[in-house]
């Protein structure tokens, strides 16, 4: 870069002869470049000259000419924002000018898989590595599982950056950015609709307590960070503007033949850090088939149980509770079984008959394959053609002629106790469900009265400027103005739903919204499509955001993340490629809170509502689990499971499967079929029949037949009995809303088992034993103890299923009411 000006430097290095762009020459080179300025001068943090600060940063910073940035595998829609926005620079102020990154490592031409979503990444993501290389002057790539998912033909959710930045210049690069483990090198970066982690590149030290390094030194060899990750499918790296990918150990050939090896030697791999073994075991269940680990980490594995000891068993019970929502969990179940890790999973002893039951449990048996879900390959895929330009009819019918997607933008801030947040953007697209073509929009800022001024990172956030806001109507003029446009479009009462990309706007910010404006919440607007969770249903996976949904579907999402108008346009998108290609049905599953203890009303729409994924998730977990611990005593497996850290929603679902477990109800008395299923309710009977029928398969003595049997014979006979909703009528025959005004009984799932037992007792004729009898006289004991259950499946008599918590939330309603009558009588 020219001569530089050496006057500043003490008299101690005024020896120097020269320096030039290479380096330093002279005789004192080596001295001054192991000495301190000299240290500085290389990373280029001291200005060698009176210019300015800018000037130097400008000299310190060569940009990327155009051929090195285009590649001819870009597409055309691609190229204009690799052109104007994305260009990578020469080593800046944190990097020598003869110092390369990924020294050691030999790049290669992407695969057609991974160049194809790399086409595909989200603007924000191309912005978030635009400034990281332009204006920070470092590198940034992507690294760990979105390649290997992304090589395995699957949909990518996750996203993770390593870059040579430490993680100061990430924050002072990115206001929004949150520090989540500056320590260990890692920010989280916050751009638009995309959220990143990204990493400093480095090299751990040792780990002394097996958890986590002792020391983290921040380096700049890309080689170095990738040496120090668990397996080889995930020491991969992507540097998306050269289209390179680095693969050192061979990450590639064993995600294409389903082979797990460790970096290195696979002992010190897991030595490391106790819960790779864990991760090893999860990963050997890839999404796209079974992987086998190689002969060196089999061999680590079978000592692997000693390293759990210094592991937190929320962290084992989270890498665990992953193992069992997996597809080809039995098989990895028993791998760990033969290696003696389950013991120390568990914290019980290993039950063989419950790992031959976990085999016969087939995965359609559980929620979360009863329907299976076709994986989503058009993330590889070009964009589709935008289904708002170019309609076509759903492939089922839809509970609603129109659809409304809506989406807010409210006042904000980045600093904690900004409140309250208004509504300053109220869009609305109106779509007909029959034809999927755009009706109307409307469209309508709003003046904010509490917060008039909005603030620099609420203007950045939503593209909303002040002069937008200033000449706006207020909130109650607004709301008024889009019913009016409703009503001017002539729709029938009830033709119209709401939809929105999860419950933030309707639930929480518009009835806030109301009441700070002295406006009822419309009807209308009281209950919802949360198209997020048709997703998740529909596509059984976790809950996402509008533009992964979009990826996914293979839709271009199109404008500003944040800006409402565009973001009700992307979630009307989503909405229309759901029921277009995979058959999804836009029915309401979401409401007000005012709303929630009371029951939905029984329309057509809501007659088949299912549990959300995660629901689903968590009962195929607990179902899982239940047969592996079914085998101990009560005793034991409370104090087992809460040694374990679940949740306390995760220990009651399975000790309640593990009660229930050998107790049947007698096939032929429909009075215990009816109470069994009324207490259970009619998806956790499902479930439990299947793990009795798994159970019952496991069983190796000479009664297994009659207890698969019995089994089939009780699942037959539950099936037909009639449906739990009174038939051919919206309401229930009992209300919900009495037994909470009249009994005084609180909100929750017992009002719900109680008016379904109650209506059994309205309905059928005749009626089960429980309305016939005196309930003080009638038997009051608890389910028989764990010590007491045979061997042997038997059927449970009409008096054990009378004192179940039905009854007993009964006799509370009658102790609190003061009512003295039974139960004939009030009815």
């Amino acid at each position: 870069r020219g001569p530089l000006h050496l006057s500043s430097l003490p008299p101690s290095l005024s020896s120097l002869s020269s320096l030039s762009p290479a380096g330093f020459v002279g005789p004192a080179a080596p001295l001054f470049a192991m000495s301190t300025v000299g240290h500085a001068l290389l990373r280029g943090r001291m200005r060698l000259s009176g210019g300015s600060e800018e000037s130097d940063k400008t000299t310190m910073r060569k940009k990327r000419t155009r051929e090195e940035m285009l590649s001819p595998q870009l597409p055309s829609s691609r190229r204009a924002l690799s052109l104007s926005s994305f260009s990578t620079s020469s080593p800046g102020p944190e990097q020598s000018a003869d110092f390369h990154p990924e020294t050691g490592l030999q790049g290669e031409e992407l695969p057609p898989l991974l160049a194809a979503w790399v086409d595909r990444l989200p603007q924000d993501l191309l912005e978030v590595l635009r400034v990281i290389e332009e204006e920070g002057g470092g590198r940034v790539w992507l690294v760990g599982g979105c390649i290997r998912d992304c090589l395995a033909g699957l949909m990518p959710w996750e996203i993770d950056l390593a870059t040579t930045l430490e993680p100061s210049e990430m924050l002072r690069l990115f206001p929004r950015a949150l520090d989540t483990g500056s320590q260990y090198g890692t920010v989280t970066i916050r751009k638009g609709g995309v959220s990143v982690e990204a990493t400093t590149l480095r090299a751990d030290g040792t780990y002394g307590d097996g958890r986590r390094p002792e020391t983290v030194t921040f380096g700049r060899s890309l080689k170095e960070d990738l040496l120090r990750r668990d397996f080889t499918i995930n020491a991969m790296a992507v540097d998306v503007g050269r289209r390179k990918l680095f693969d050192p150990w061979g990450g590639q050939h064993d995600v294409k033949q389903s082979i797990l090896r460790a970096v290195g030697d696979a002992k010190e791999r897991l030595r490391e850090d106790g819960l790779r073994a864990m991760r090893a075991y999860r990963f050997m269940d890839g999404k796209s088939g079974q992987r086998h680990a190689d002969e060196s980490l089999r061999v680590a594995l079978r000592g692997s149980s000693k390293l759990l000891a210094r592991v937190s068993k929320e962290r084992i019970w989270t890498e665990f509770s992953k193992i069992l929502a997996g597809p080809r969990a039995p098989l990895v179940v028993r791998r760990m079984a033969e290696d003696e890790v389950l013991s120390s999973v568990t914290l019980l002893p290993v039950s063989p008959r419950g790992l031959r039951a976990l085999e016969c449990l087939s995965c359609k048996d559980l929620p979360l394959w009863a329907e299976q879900a076709t994986e989503m390959e058009s993330s590889h895929k070009s964009y589709k053609e935008d289904v708002l330009m170019n309609p076509k009819p759903p492939k089922k019918p839809q509970p609603h002629s129109h659809y409304a997607f809506i989406d807010f933008e409210a006042t904000c801030d980045d600093r904690r106790g900004f409140s309250p947040s208004e509504i300053i953007e109220f869009p609305v697209v109106l779509v007909e469900s029959a034809s999927g073509k755009v009706v109307s929009e409307f469209h309508s800022f709003v003046r904010p009265r509490v917060h008039p001024f909005l603030t620099d990172f609420c203007q950045e956030l939503t593209g909303i400027k002040q002069k937008d806001v200033d000449s706006a109507p207020e909130f109650k003029e607004v709301l008024a103005n889009m019913l009016d446009w409703l009503a001017e479009l002539g729709l029938p009462e009830g033709s119209v739903m709401f939809a929105t990309d999860g419950d933030w706007d309707l639930r929480s910010m518009l009835p806030r919204q109301c009441e700070l404006a002295e406006v009822p919440q419309p009807v209308a607007l009281q209950r919802w499509v949360d198209i997020r969770r048709v997703f998740s249903e529909t596509l059984k996976t976790g809950n996402k955001g509008l533009m992964s949904m979009c990826q996914a579907l293979g839709i271009n999402f199109v404008g500003q993340a944040h800006s409402g108008i565009c973001d009700a346009r992307n979630i009307a998108r989503v909405g229309l490629v759901l029921m277009q290609e995979h058959d999804a049905v836009l029915s309401s599953n979401s409401q007000i809170k005012e709303l929630d203890s009371s029951r939905k009303e029984q329309t057509v729409e809501e007659a088949g509502e299912t549990a959300t994924y995660d629901e689903q998730r968590e009962s195929s977990i607990c179902a899982r689990m239940s047969l592996l611990v079914a085998h101990v005593g009560f005793a034991e497996l409370e104090d087992a499971l809460r040694r374990m850290k679940l949740s306390r929603d995760e220990m009651r679902r399975v000790r309640t499967h593990v009660k229930l477990l050998g107790f049947l109800p007698h096939p032929r008395s429909p009075g215990e079929l009816r109470r069994y299923r009324a207490i259970l309710g009619s998806q956790l009977v499902k479930i439990q029949l299947k793990l009795e029928a798994a159970w019952a398969a496991a069983d190796e003595s000479e009664e297994k037949e009659k207890k698969m049997r019995l089994v089939e014979d009780v699942e037959r006979e539950l099936s037909a009995l009639p449906p739990l909703k009174a038939p051919n009528s919206p309401q229930p025959l009992v209300s919900g809303t009495w037994l909470m005004k009249v009994g005084g009984v609180a909100p929750g799932p017992l009002v719900g088992r109680l008016k379904d037992y109650l209506h059994y007792c309205q309905v059928l004729v005749p009626p089960p034993p429980l309305v016939s009898s005196s309930i003080r006289s009638i038997k009051t004991s608890r389910l028989p103890s764990r010590s007491s259950k045979s061997s042997t499946t038997s059927s449970c008599s009409p008096a054990t299923w009378i004192s179940s918590p039905t009854l007993r939330t009964w006799k509370a309603f009658r102790a609190s009411s003061g009512h003295q009558r039974e139960l004939p009588d009030l009815l």
